[in-house]
């Protein structure tokens, strides 16, 4: 009677786990955030300039999958997709939002891949954050081996004080 419990227990973990796996989103694969470092825009205090001339038209955002996924005891990577970008102000800034950018488009590109939006926001809300509505069926996992570079456009005025952000870059990767 015993046994027989234990092989039905058995067959119900076995059947079950998929589900449990499956709800914690995915079988094979996991989610990771990357930071920025500090991006500063100086104001309209320190000098006069357009915005093109103030805000670098590159996120200096680093991506290292091979750590990552020796993280997650993974053995390689089968995509990986850019899933939330968020753009946050840190205790560091003199301006106190966003309201100084109108649009912004991100575009990822690598050495031997095509150039491809990636991201983009039109009426970027006066907060001290936002998301982009990104292309999360973009596998980036070609452009990520080649030392992925986020490329800038945006449009909006010199903000009035030094505005200081980070760009916040969450990852879904599936692995092999």
């Amino acid at each position: 009677m015993f046994h027989r419990f234990i092989s039905i227990v058995s067959i119900l973990a076995l059947l079950t786990t998929p589900l449990v796996l499956t709800a914690c989103g995915g079988l094979g694969s996991f989610s990771f955030t990357e930071e920025s470092d500090e991006i500063e825009v100086e104001g309209r205090d320190a000098i006069t300039a357009t915005l093109g001339e103030v805000f670098d038209d590159e996120i200096p955002l680093t991506v290292n999958l091979e750590q990552r996924l020796e993280e997650q005891d993974a053995s390689g990577a089968r995509s990986v997709h850019l899933t939330e970008l968020e753009f946050r102000m840190t205790d560091n800034t003199e301006e106190e939002d966003f309201e100084f950018l109108n649009s912004i488009h991100i575009d990822v590109d690598a050495n031997s891949q095509d150039r491809r939006q990636l991201a983009t926001r039109e009426g970027i809300p006066a907060d001290d954050s936002f998301y982009l509505d990104v292309d999360d069926d973009l596998d980036l996992k070609p452009y990520v081996e080649e030392g992925m570079d986020l490329l800038t456009e945006v449009e909006g005025s010199q903000p009035d004080e030094d505005a200081v952000f980070r760009v916040y870059a969450t990852f879904r990767v599936r692995v092999l």
